[in-house]
């Protein structure tokens, strides 16, 4: 039973006893929507830990097994990877946990996770409207202290041999900056409306 047939169900709905049952019936679909959401969250959480620190990992490993010899300024570079990748994971990772203690607040009733699954929308449709502070300027950063480390200038940078990099660069924002908009707008912003409407119907339902 989805949100709609419940919605039909709450408007027809005119004996208690049968509205106990629909409420209980309600609830575990709130709760399995809640539970969807919550994975979905900490899926996206920990995957982007996992790929901050992989890029970091892999240029730095490369570094030291392509490298004979290394640089003062090869070290600093391939050090300041790991310290951007690991704060960006550490910011993360502590979002994570103070989503996870804020939805202690959320009481066991059908308001309770209903309240919850919208806080967890709210939580993730903020995620991806920062995506680019928490995650594409620390990529952006390692990207840059690896050309560093390979002792690349920006002179070289915009050569004829690297020039199709910016290109590139540059229809990566625009894939980035499209596949955030359909997600947001074709899943999270409807979830979101659905389960606020939801909300506002068993709320005025309450009071009425």
């Amino acid at each position: 039973m989805d949100f709609k047939e419940m919605k039909v169900i709450w408007d027809s709905q005119n004996d208690q006893p049968l509205y106990a049952l629909d409420q209980e019936a309600l609830h575990a679909s709130v709760r399995r929507r809640g539970l969807c959401i919550e994975k979905c969250v900490n899926i996206f959480e920990i995957f982007m830990i996992v790929i901050l620190m992989a890029i970091a990992a892999i240029l730095v490993g490369k570094r030291l097994f392509d490298e004979q010899t290394y640089q003062p300024y090869q070290i600093v570079a391939s050090a300041m990877m790991l310290v951007v990748a690991g704060c960006a994971a550490m910011h993360v990772a502590i979002g994570h946990f103070r989503r996870r203690r804020s939805e202690q607040r959320f009481e066991s009733s059908l308001m309770g996770d209903l309240n919850k699954a919208i806080s967890q929308v709210d939580y993730q449709i903020d995620r991806l409207k920062s995506f680019h502070w928490w995650f594409i300027l620390p990529v952006a950063l390692i990207t840059a202290l690896n050309f560093a480390a390979k002792g690349v200038t920006v002179a070289e940078l915009f050569d004829s041999t690297r020039i199709w990099i910016w290109p590139l660069f540059a229809a990566s924002i625009v894939v980035y900056y499209l596949a955030i908009h359909v997600e947001l707008r074709h899943i999270h912003l409807p979830r979101k409306r659905n389960l606020e409407s939801l909300r506002d119907k068993l709320a005025n339902g309450t009071a009425g």
